[in-house]
C-alpha cells in the first residue's frame, strides 16, 4: 500500500485534501479508488481510498506507534551534507535533529533552506515507511541546545580521541556529530560540563553524513539487543 504524508489527518469518514502529496499521486498514476495509507508525521495514520478531486476518503484509524529513537545534535554543515544528513538520520530513526552554529560551521545561516530541510524529512519518513517524522529545531547556541535535553537521558558527542561506544543504548540518548572540522576544545568543554561523554566512530575521519549513519546505525544495532532499554 502506498504511503503519503498529510499536515492533518481529517475525522474517519471525511474527505482529506492531499495537499503537496496529490503531485506524488499524479505521478504514480494511481487511479480513483486505490487504497492508500496517509499519515501526519506525528503518529496518527489511516487507511483512505482516493476519490479523485486531490482528495481521499478516510476508511480506517490504524494503529499509533510510540515516538523513540535517539535525538541528534548537528554542527551547523554546507547544505549538500545537511540535507544527506537529514536524509540518513531519517531513515535510520532518529526522533529530532537539533541543529547548532559551531564554531567550524561554514554556512553562519540556513538561508531559505529550511523548508527544502523540511520537505526531506518528510520524503524520507515516507520512503522508509515511518510513521513519524523527526522535528527539526532551528540553528541555535551549542548551550541552548544542550538545555533541551532532559536531566534523565544520556548525551554522547563524537569526537576521534574519545572513548568507545556504550555497550547499550537508550530510546532517549542524545547524540552529537559535529560539522566539518569537528567540535573545537571550547565546544567539548560545553559538552563535558554538560555530561556528555566523549565517543569515537572508529580510527578513520568520517565526512558529517557518514558519521551520522555510522552513529545511528550501531545505536539502532545496540537498541535491538535483547537486554537494551
Amino acid at each position: 500500500m502506498r504511503r503519503f504524508f498529510v499536515e492533518t489527518l481529517a475525522a474517519i469518514g471525511g474527505r482529506q485534501p492531499l495537499g503537496e502529496a496529490a503531485a506524488h499521486v499524479h505521478v504514480l498514476r494511481l487511479e480513483v479508488d486505490t487504497e492508500v495509507e496517509l499519515f501526519d508525521g506525528e503518529g496518527r495514520r489511516c487507511r483512505a481510498r482516493l476519490t479523485g478531486d486531490d482528495e481521499a476518503e478516510l476508511l480506517e484509524e490504524l494503529p499509533r506507534v510510540r515516538r523513540t529513537g535517539p535525538t541528534l545534535i548537528l554542527g551547523l554543515a554546507k547544505p549538500p551534507a545537511t540535507e544527506l544528513s537529514i536524509r540518513l538520520a531519517t531513515e535510520l530513526g532518529a526522533r529530532a535533529l537539533h541543529f547548532v552554529f559551531a564554531k567550524h560551521s561554514v554556512p553562519r545561516s540556513v538561508g531559505n533552506k529550511w523548508l527544502r530541510f523540511e520537505r526531506i524529512a518528510r520524503e524520507a519518513s515516507r520512503q522508509s515507511e515511518r510513521t513519524f517524522v523527526p522535528r527539526l529545531m532551528p540553528p541555535a547556541p551549542l548551550r541552548d541546545v544542550l538545555a533541551r535535553r532532559s536531566e534523565h537521558a544520556r548525551g554522547m558527542y563524537a569526537w576521534a580521541r574519545g572513548g568507545a561506544l556504550p555497550e547499550r543504548a537508550h530510546t532517549d540518548d542524545w547524540i552529537a556529530i559535529g560539522p566539518e572540522g569537528g567540535w573545537s576544545e571550547e565546544e567539548r568543554q560545553t559538552f563535558e560540563n554538560a555530561s556528555f561523554e566523549p565517543i569515537s566512530l572508529g580510527a578513520n575521519v568520517l565526512r558529517v553524513p557518514t558519521a551520522v549513519a555510522a552513529s545511528l546505525a550501531v545505536h539502532g544495532h545496540l537498541a535491538a539487543r535483547p537486554d537494551a532499554k
